[in-house]
């Protein structure tokens, strides 16, 4: 049904009721023969107009409060951007002489710079980046964790050999044999501890590679801040501990079984082997309802998921697990925030949508409508005789059902039906009533085949088109039928 507005009448269509003794229950196809057209009508709904103070209310809470534009807060134009310039000391297009040169115009495009002098410019920037330490927290501690690692891998006394020497090593401090000592004597006695991981460290002083080194150019491009710096400390902590075999790595404490190898770059203990859906719905085979609360006093009005809803009303008490939609809002309204509180339950309408309870207007300023009419007390017509006394518990299906058959079921009308026998020659010659039944499907075949088929002259000839006996072909000889 569609509402057009104001005394307009909707869109009129046909309801189809079954009057034959069926399946009870059954909501299925229909055919014609069995079914009875009952002309039906949309209805329209005029209520009272709401009133203005209401209106301008919702309108404050719903409408953004801002004064100024979206262009103005995107850009802040202040009065004095469009304020013609006082200054002297310049021509007009002069502004504030004082202010320093703009940067000088590249005149290059990104394809000349990163495709045909690719090469050129590369060896720039890594000449410029030459002792500079990595704005990555904790990198150098996975590097340099990496190389410990892959010294004291190698066989033992290969590896004393080595470390006597100073060969294969790298300049690590407080690692023996890696360059840190002049002597080799001296190496050799650092190497003293009773295992090699032992004497293995990478914490490495900020004087070896501090975090920001100035350029021969002036520059000043790394930075160091409280949290890089602590978890970079962090980071070469949790290495040296590893490596070690000491801390929470002892053989005594197990610790963390997930990181069974060192990672190059990532910071160790920063991963987990478990993903947020999971953690957030529970593995495979996971029971559901073992995750509910036992009641709404311990519900903790909380979304696992609160971090995806910025802005949205989910501090409520929402459905576990729920994925569907939520209104978002920026400036809620008192009746959402009652309605998200969920207080009291929703009114069911349902139950008490009876038949004189479904539409209460009346429909007498249609002129010349003899339509249905709801059942409402100011719709009974005392001049209406009615099958039941009104109002009642029937159904508008039954009631419409009742009315239509209540003086017998009329007779279809066939004569726009399409007759598939009429104007065609008969195909079979013994279509005789009694003698054997032709179906409509053995005539459709027999039309087909006596259409596409070439048809044979008296010789036993195929001509190379069809005959012109008849407007399918030769005439039917029983011997070649294929029905």
């Amino acid at each position: 049904m569609v509402h057009k507005g104001p005394n307009q009448a909707g869109n009129k269509g046909l309801l189809t009721y079954n009057n034959a003794v069926g399946i009870p229950g059954y909501t299925g196809f229909m055919p014609s023969t069995n079914a009875l057209a009952l002309p039906v009508k949309g209805f329209e709904h005029t209520g009272r107009p709401a009133a203005s103070a209401e209106v301008d209310k919702l309108t404050v809470k719903s409408v953004d409060p801002r004064k100024t534009t979206q262009y103005a807060d995107d850009y802040h134009k202040k009065p004095a951007d469009t304020k013609g310039f006082s200054k002297t000391g310049g021509g007009y297009w002069i502004s504030q002489r004082v202010l320093p040169p703009h940067t000088a115009f590249t005149a290059t495009t990104t394809y000349r710079a990163e495709t045909l002098n690719a090469e050129p410019n590369t060896a720039a920037i890594l000449d410029r980046s030459q002792g500079l330490a990595s704005t990555l927290v904790g990198y150098e501690a996975a590097r340099q964790a990496g190389e410990v690692r892959r010294s004291i891998s190698a066989d033992p006394r290969a590896r004393a050999e080595n470390t006597a020497r100073g060969i294969g090593t790298q300049t690590v401090l407080g690692r023996p044999g890696s360059g840190g000592n002049s002597s080799i004597l001296a190496a050799a006695a650092a190497a003293a501890p009773s295992s090699p991981q032992a004497g293995s460290s990478v914490m490495v002083s900020s004087a070896r590679r501090p975090a920001t080194v100035p350029t021969r150019y002036g520059e000043l491009p790394g930075y160091q801040t409280t949290y890089g710096a602590a978890t970079d400390k962090m980071a070469r902590m949790q290495a040296d501990n590893e490596l070690n075999g000491t801390g929470s790595f002892a053989p005594s404490n197990p610790g963390d079984p997930r990181f069974k190898t060192l990672p190059r770059v990532m910071n160790p203990g920063m991963g987990r082997n478990y993903s947020s859906y999971a953690a957030e719905y529970g593995g495979e085979g996971h029971d559901p309802m073992e995750r509910q609360a036992p009641c709404k006093e311990t519900m903790t009005r909380i979304s696992v998921t609160r971090d995806l809803a910025g802005g949205t009303t989910r501090n409520v008490s929402h459905i576990p697990r729920y994925t569907g939609h939520i209104p978002t809002s920026a400036y809620a309204t008192p009746q959402g925030r009652e309605q998200g509180e969920a207080a009291e339950p929703r009114p069911d309408h349902k139950s008490a949508a009876l038949t004189y309870t479904l539409d209460q207007y009346p429909r007498g300023r249609l002129p010349g409508y003899t339509g249905f009419k709801a059942q409402a007390p100011a719709n009974i017509d005392a001049g209406l005789k009615h099958s039941v006394k009104l109002p009642c518990q029937g159904t508008t299906t039954g009631e419409a059902t009742l009315r239509g058959t209540q003086f017998g079921v009329p007779h279809q009308d066939h004569g726009h039906y399409i007759n598939s026998r009429a104007g065609l020659m008969t195909f079979f010659s013994n279509s005789v009533v009694g003698t054997e039944f032709v179906s409509d499907n053995g005539l459709f075949n027999a039309q087909v085949y006596y259409k596409e088929a070439k048809s044979q002259g008296a010789l036993g000839i195929k001509t190379g088109g069809p005959s012109k006996l008849t407007h399918y072909g030769a005439p039917f000889r029983a011997a070649a039928s294929m029905v």
